[in-house]
């Protein structure tokens, strides 16, 4: 008994204490009765295995039921797009200002993360550089921004490659392969479609 009385804080702080945080717990989890409620299953109809909420007091659009989760809804006009794959955007200027903005540590990962997009790009073509077996590099840049992108392309599928003195508009499809940390653009399945 002296050994009790010389440690009581310690047994009411190891022993009593969890036990009474334990049962408070307990009853603030347990379902409250409110006097002349009727029974949740009541209200509840089951069709075609979907549940029915009848009789619902919820004022307000509710999750699930009136609103869409997980859905963006764009406030405006929608834009519109191309039929097929293919966008403008993000353009060879907001993805080289995007890497720009970020630290160094993290412009690799900001790099990588545009890999996959498919592309269609107002261009001017800068540099023609063989590579092998019929097979050219292209470099393209946007006017004069500084700014390029570089894919390889079948140079009998664009004879008018061998006639260019660079400066010439065309349009390029394609999709980001991958992004340098400079901002320099690799396309892969490039397709090139000149002016009339």
């Amino acid at each position: 008994m002296h050994w009790l009385s010389n440690n009581y804080q310690w047994v009411v702080a190891v022993v009593l204490m969890p036990i009474i945080l334990l049962l408070l717990k307990r009853w603030t989890d347990s379902p409250k009765k409110v006097a002349g409620a009727e029974p949740a299953s009541a209200n509840i109809e089951n069709v075609n295995s979907q549940v029915k909420i009848t009789d619902s007091k919820v004022i307000g659009p509710v999750a699930g039921r009136d609103v869409n989760i997980g859905t963006l809804v764009q406030q405006g006009a929608t834009p519109e797009l191309p039929s097929d794959d293919y966008r403008e955007k993000p353009t060879i200027i907001e993805i080289a200002e995007v890497i720009e903005q970020v630290p160094l540590y993290l412009r690799k990962s900001v790099a990588t993360s545009y890999s996959g997009i498919k592309i269609r790009w107002p261009m001017q073509i800068r540099s023609i550089n063989l590579v092998h077996n019929g097979k050219i590099e292209v470099a393209f840049t946007v006017s004069d921004r500084g700014r390029f992108a570089v894919a390889e392309v079948e140079l009998d599928e664009y004879p008018l490659l061998k006639t260019v003195h660079g400066g010439e508009p065309v349009e390029v499809t394609g999709t980001i392969d991958w992004v340098q940390e400079n901002a320099l653009v690799h396309l892969k399945d490039a397709n090139l479609k000149f002016p009339p």
